[in-house]
């Protein structure tokens, strides 16, 4: 996420403003790398399932914020929305919830600049909004929930870099880790609560809800990261094709 990763939850108008201000500039510099390749225009990427039209994504990233905070919308139902969007044709063209994967390649999108534009005056219009706000979790609930769902985004355009062979911006490029064995860490296992109280102060997603004891069984993991080299033995090696290493349910411990 962005400089407040461990605080999004809890942050203050402050804060968030200027989280989202850096989540949009960190957004637009990933999209500038699909730019540089001619891939702003849809017909130029790849149809692949996992992955959007970079210039697509990009208005559905604004447009999200816009439906939540400007528009002032409750749920993603269409009725919801209490003012229409900047665009005339902004929720025909990036609300995902009706807008099937396929069809985004086809649309009559605006230019990319046209996106930008309207990325930059839904950002304003949201920083301006919010220095108004109260500092509660319930007037706050909503750019908390834009920010989260910036940086989602953030790093799906990072794997849609990698997914269509291009690099990423120099300063977020890092060489990979040497592959060292750092030994594993057990875990006895035991009864848990997962998910979130309902009087858990800050921004919880609907999904975290609502707590409840887990048991989970004894299990190791390593107590280093696997590196993509790792992991490319691991697949030349037929790891997945090996079902003492599998169950039913996933991975073996």
């Amino acid at each position: 996420m962005n400089s407040i990763t461990a605080s999004f939850r809890t942050a203050r108008t402050q804060q968030l403003a200027e989280a989202m201000q850096d989540a949009r500039h960190y957004t637009l510099a990933l999209f500038d790398c699909f730019a540089a390749a001619g891939m702003d225009v849809p017909r130029n990427v790849p149809q692949l399932r996992i992955v959007n039209p970079p210039l697509w994504e990009l208005g559905h990233t604004a447009w999200f914020a816009e439906w939540f905070i400007l528009r002032e919308a409750l749920s993603s139902h269409p009725a919801d929305a209490q003012f229409a969007s900047l665009l005339t044709k902004g929720d025909d063209w990036f609300d995902s919830a009706n807008v099937p994967h396929r069809s985004r390649w086809t649309l009559d999108l605006p230019t990319t600049g046209g996106v930008k534009t309207y990325c930059h005056e839904v950002l304003d219009r949201v920083v301006d909004k919010l220095s108004r706000e109260a500092n509660t979790d319930e007037a706050l609930y909503p750019y908390r929930l834009a920010l989260a769902h910036e940086d989602m985004h953030g790093e799906a355009y990072l794997y849609t870099l990698q997914t269509l062979g291009l690099d990423a911006p120099a300063h977020l490029a890092h060489d990979e880790p040497a592959s060292a064995d750092r030994g594993s860490i057990r875990f006895p296992g035991g009864t848990l609560q997962q998910g979130c109280a309902a009087d858990t102060a800050g921004f919880v997603f609907d999904n975290e809800k609502v707590a409840h004891p887990v048991y989970v069984a004894p299990f190791h993991m390593d107590a280093g990261l696997v590196t993509n080299a790792r992991y490319m033995d691991f697949i030349a090696d037929g790891g997945y094709d090996n079902r003492q290493f599998w169950s039913t349910g996933g991975p073996r411990g």
